[in-house]
């Protein structure tokens, strides 16, 4: 009898035990969720967890699961995110760990908001937000107050597709050329008085019968698109000039125009090509020509200045743009690469250089090891001391206000990593080492003249 008990007994005190251990291992792991400002990755990092899965979980909603190795207690993995698909606002953001087994190690959660909001007067007459979409969609830009001279950029996932610069200000997007899911469009307007603003960011759910699909069902992060209000409709085509001009998109050459929108004159000014430049247009012109600037994958075509009446206006063969200072407050085009070249010789990164709501981004230790400089990294407190050029520069990963010789320096976005790499906005380094940083319209590259001051 006082054997079966004194069983009963360990058995329980063993139970007890492992519920313990298995509390203490969960309880014991460290998550850490890193997203850095204006990325579409985030990174996961773990320790003390034997972790064989890690799980990616949005509002609720299982989105991935990636293998991790389980030989060691800590680890790294990243997750790219479709910011498409996520909601306006605050979105909870949860990581799981697993091990080899299915027993959960630990979890850590997150918020992610998204910002959509415009700032200013433009703003999109159609189509609706979150609406279900087909075949060629009409999207149409519209102003509270009256603003003169307009020119109208329209972005599709921030890639450049059309300049306008008369009424109606629309771009008739090819849905069939992208894949089934969600999609972001966004229009930037540039008036005459060289005032530069940004439409809402507009979700569209694309859902062409036999589309390409990758992404997740509508549903799946809580927003349900509406219906479509409108019926696909054929472009009209037009014949037109063939005109070579520079622009920072990609442009994939081929072939004859077949559809676009028309208008009458040539791209003139940079104002006409980046919304974003400060640049007055052509002040000889009383009245802005019309033009259309197209760079459509649905037409994979020469880009095109399309003209109804090419004998009123004299077309330039080519159109160059004037290299632009980069400098706290310039907004450049967004674009995922871009090259740089100090005193003409390109720099290689292992993570790329980029442009992420107009502010140009760079790795910091390529950088500034391009110029001969020494660069320091203390781990335990996430900051980075660097000399070079008789200048020494400091910054912690998270802090905008970085020092420059002991002074002061805010920075428009603050230093984050990036696959282990210290993020810097680019505009820094001319406040830095004082240097004459210039961004080409024409190739897209970024051009610094050696470490010459200005």
């Amino acid at each position: 009898m006082r054997k079966g008990m004194k069983s009963k007994l360990l058995i329980c005190a063993a139970l007890v035990m492992s519920a313990i251990a298995a509390q203490a291992s969960f309880v014991d792991a460290s998550i850490m969720i890193d997203r850095a400002a204006n990325n579409k990755t985030i990174t996961v990092k773990y320790d003390k967890a034997r972790a064989a899965v890690v799980e990616l979980r949005i509002n609720g909603v299982s989105i991935a699961s990636k293998a991790v190795s389980d030989q060691f207690d800590s680890g790294e993995t990243a997750f790219d995110i479709d910011v498409a698909a996520l909601e306006s606002g605050n979105n909870k953001v949860e990581i799981r760990l697993f091990d080899a087994s299915g027993k959960l190690l630990g979890t850590e959660n997150s918020e992610f908001k998204i910002d959509r909001s415009g700032d200013g007067p433009a703003y999109f007459v159609s189509p609706k937000p979150d609406s279900r979409s087909q075949g060629i969609v009409n999207i149409e830009v519209g102003f509270r107050s009256k603003l003169k001279n307009v020119y109208v950029s329209f972005f599709v996932n921030d890639e450049f597709k059309i300049l306008k610069n008369f009424p109606p200000y629309t771009y008739r997007w090819d849905t069939m050329n992208v894949t089934n899911g969600w999609h972001e469009v966004q229009a930037w307007v540039v008036d005459d008085a060289n005032a530069s603003f940004r439409t809402e960011k507009l979700r569209i759910f694309v859902d062409n019968p036999g589309g390409r699909t990758k992404r997740r069902n509508p549903d799946a992060l809580g927003t349900k698109p509406t219906e479509p209000t409108e019926k696909p409709a054929e472009t009209p085509k037009v014949e037109g000039t063939k005109v070579s001009v520079p622009m920072n998109a990609n442009v994939t050459k081929s072939g004859n125009p077949t559809k676009a929108n028309s208008g009458t004159g040539t791209a003139t000014g940079q104002k006409a090509i980046d919304p974003n430049a400060g640049e007055k247009a052509n002040t000889n012109a009383s009245k802005p020509a019309n033009v259309v600037i197209t760079n459509d994958p649905a037409k994979p075509n020469d880009l095109v200045v399309l003209n109804t009446k090419p004998e009123d206006t004299k077309v330039e063969p080519e159109a160059k743009l004037k290299p632009l200072a980069i400098a706290p407050g310039r907004r450049l085009p967004d674009t995922n690469h871009f090259d740089l070249f100090v005193g003409g010789e390109k720099i290689n990164f292992d993570v790329s250089p980029r442009i992420t709501n107009g502010i140009p981004l760079s790795p910091f230790r390529h950088l500034m090891e391009g110029f001969g400089g020494d660069v320091k990294w203390t781990h335990a407190t996430k900051e980075v001391d660097s000399l070079a050029d008789g200048q020494q520069i400091w910054f912690r990963i998270g802090d905008p206000n970085a020092k420059v010789n002991g002074q002061s320096v805010f920075l428009e976005v603050a230093p984050f990593i990036e696959k282990g790499r210290s993020m810097i906005p680019l505009s820094f380094m001319t406040q830095a080492l004082n240097l004459d940083i210039q961004y080409d319209p024409n190739t897209g590259h970024v051009l610094i003249q050696s470490t010459a001051r200005k």
